[in-house]
């Protein structure tokens, strides 16, 4: 048994070879993806990367598992491996490897009003390498879905699908909408890497950011990574767009282009790390004044140097400024601490002023443990954010923390409290799943401002004093899910899945259920949040 599987690691790092030696990959912003790529970072099998930019750039593309499953395709027909071990197509020479993969999700959902609700999901994805220094990828899918009540509910508040784009009708009670996104990595030194597309960045370690997530449709950046001995600095340049849709920024004087106004987003952020198992980093993002409030050309949106814009103007001026702290401890191999402060607007000479109207800040703590009580492939994650009333919203609303009616960090805006647990078991091939979310936060009456809307353009109601998280109509939110799926094509995350999800919400007293049963065939690579 010893000497089978020295085999089959041997044989893994010999198929990992290539990989590791010739080409670089950005990791797909996808928490299965995510953790098992974990338990190879922090493993001690190579020192640990800076974890918190993501798409992560990599030169380890699969965890031990899927590595060895990969390495079972020899001898096997051509129909098997496409199907369950390679690319659909690939080609490959000495300077230039091109792959395509097709991008699908067939899956049938029944929910607690005894509809059945179809997706129906195609596209393609390409990716490649061109000599070792550059590294290409872009995906199209299009979409015709129908979604449960809540979830309906969403689109026609916000006009988009959560985490995707905007959408038409299609036949009586389904939407239609299409996904398209594209990057290139070009690392000219090993220190050095620019990344360029349409698509979304996560700064963080959690399942949520607090700072920056994948939380909204694709965008434009640029986004430049400079990595020197024990610090790393982040730049993102990132163009973003207000929607008129649903009317969800309430200011009719705004001039709004056919539907649209641009807001253009600088990001900075500097880790250092003092020991290998300590990641200390600092953020700032400022969304910059748009044409619509005034916009004068400013050179300030191109300066590198984190902190000169904030100490200049401060956190409350004409732009919004939002700053934050992003840790990241790793006790043993088995256990990591991490967590964020995010601060958008701060008063020292206030700050005995129990809750100040002006001190909006939030914070996440959490931990992962991979292979608790000597349990192999197991993995426990268990995470808590908090984020006070008025947090990342704006005197002007188009200048928002948001793009495409999307919040830019946490799903719930602001003014909530929410615990996380997600629980992983793999094993080859097989994945079970269980998520549960716990959230408490405040809703606003009509015509009231109480925190909770980031994109509310009415005056708080609520006194300079005495505000506190989840102030306004009382809520409650419970979502669990369990998901059960087997792994096809590794390549694409390709899977047969099925489960259940439970949501129950609580409002004011009142309370409303919306259970789904769900199975499909799907390609996993990019994260869905369907848990608000």
């Amino acid at each position: 048994m010893l000497l089978t599987n020295k085999r089959k690691l041997f044989t893994l790092l010999i198929a990992l070879i290539p990989v590791i030696c010739s080409s670089q990959v950005l990791l797909p912003l996808n928490n299965s993806y995510t953790l098992e790529n974990d338990k190879e970072i922090y493993s001690g099998w190579r020192p640990m990367d800076f974890t918190s930019s993501k798409p992560l750039l990599t030169y380890l593309y699969t965890a031990s598992d899927t590595g060895i499953i990969l390495c079972e395709a020899k001898g096997s027909s051509w129909l098997k491996r496409k199907l369950f071990y390679e690319d659909l197509f690939k080609a490959d020479t000495a300077d230039f490897s091109v792959r395509l993969n097709p991008l699908f999700d067939f899956s049938l959902t029944r929910n607690s009003a005894s509809e059945n609700l179809i997706r129906n999901t195609r596209g393609a994805f390409v990716n490649g390498n061109i000599g070792k220094s550059l590294y290409f990828q872009t995906s199209y899918n299009e979409t015709q879905a129908s979604f449960t009540g809540y979830v309906n509910d969403y689109i026609s508040k916000y006009g988009v699908v959560p985490g995707q784009t905007r959408v038409k009708d299609f036949k009586s009670k389904a939407y239609d909408y299409g996904v398209a996104r594209a990057l290139v990595s070009w690392s000219p030194k090993h220190f050095l890497n620019f990344t360029f597309g349409n698509d979304n960045v996560f700064i963080g370690d959690g399942y949520r950011s607090l700072l920056l997530s994948d939380f909204t449709s694709p965008y434009p950046f640029l986004r430049t990574t400079a990595t020197f001995r024990k610090f790393q600095y982040v730049t993102i340049f990132a163009s973003f767009q207000n929607l008129k849709e649903g009317n969800i920024i309430p200011d009719a004087s705004t001039d709004w282009n056919a539907g649209y106004i641009k807001k253009t987003g600088t990001f900075h952020y500097l880790t250092w790390k003092p020991i290998k198992t300590l990641q200390l980093s600092f953020f700032e993002g400022t969304l910059w004044k748009t044409h619509a409030t005034g916009y004068v050309f400013n050179l300030d949106k191109f300066n590198p140097v984190p902190l000169f814009h904030t100490a200049e103007f401060g956190l409350n001026n004409i732009n919004n400024v939002v700053c934050g702290l992003n840790f990241n401890y790793q006790i043993l191999y088995q256990l990591r601490f991490y967590g964020q402060l995010v601060v958008d607007n701060f008063s020292l000479k206030h700050i005995r002023d129990k809750g100040y109207i002006e001190n909006k800040t939030g914070y996440q703590f959490g931990f992962k443990t991979n292979d608790p009580f000597h349990i192999k492939h197991l993995t426990v994650q268990v995470e808590y954010n908090s984020v006070r009333p008025y947090t990342y919203s704006h005197t002007y609303p188009i200048q928002s923390y948001t793009h495409f009616n999307q919040a830019l960090a946490h799903p719930l805006g602001a003014n909530f409290s929410e615990a996380v647990f997600i629980t992983s078991y793999t094993y080859r091939r097989l994945l079970a799943r269980i998520k549960v979310n716990y959230a408490k936060y405040g809703l606003d009456h009509t015509n009231t401002n109480y925190g909770g809307n980031i994109f509310s353009g009415i005056a708080p109601t609520s006194g300079e004093t005495g505000n506190k998280t989840g102030q306004g109509i009382n809520t409650i939110l419970t979502y669990s899910e369990f998901q059960l799926c087997w792994l096809m094509n590794p390549k694409t995350n390709m899977n047969l899945f099925a489960g259940i999800s439970l949501r129950n919400q609580s409002i004011a007293g009142i309370k409303t259920k919306d259970n789904l049963i769900f199975f499909g065939i799907r390609t996993s690579l990019n994260n869905e949040y369907f848990d608000f």
